[in-house]
């Protein structure tokens, strides 16, 4: 059959196949890139939320008190990404919620095993809170990522 149609024709459809083939597989490429570029960007704030607020976190942990979780709250209302953080003693105790938790609160085990987890239009981390190697505790933080998700859709 592929005979029958002339040698114009097949090299039209040859390269239409081709170019198409090339366009699928970039636009693959591109959004894999893109998807691993927002993650780290994701992780990157993480990061960002987590040394900005290390010294009120371990105050936290050290001394609590309602002034010093207040401040933390306030702080933690600069970031909008930030759905919910729980702050645990180095017991394993929750002394601070801010936010959401309850997805933090389902998953907490596996988020401490696996130390991140992307969710459908979450980042679920943990973080430790160590200072010259002590470790006085950790941090569960479940950040939007729809931010992210809406700016690949674009």
């Amino acid at each position: 059959m592929w005979s029958h149609f002339s040698i114009k024709l097949q090299l039209i459809i040859f390269m239409t196949l081709v170019v198409t083939a090339v366009e699928i597989s970039t636009l693959f490429f591109i959004n894999n890139l893109q998807q691993k570029e927002s993650k780290d960007t994701a992780l990157l704030e993480v990061d960002t939320i987590s040394q900005s607020l290390n010294n009120d976190l371990l105050k936290a942990i050290l001394n609590p008190n309602a002034d010093t979780f207040s401040d933390i709250s306030y702080r933690l209302s600069a970031f909008k990404k930030l759905i919910g953080l729980v702050l645990y003693n180095e017991n394993k105790k929750p002394i601070f919620q801010y936010g959401d938790i309850k997805l933090l609160q389902t998953k907490k085990n596996i988020i401490v095993d696996k130390k991140s987890i992307f969710d459908e239009s979450s980042l679920l981390i943990t973080k430790d809170l160590e200072v010259d190697g002590y470790a006085f505790g950790q941090t569960l933080m479940n950040i939007n990522l729809q931010t992210y998700k809406d700016r690949e859709k674009e």
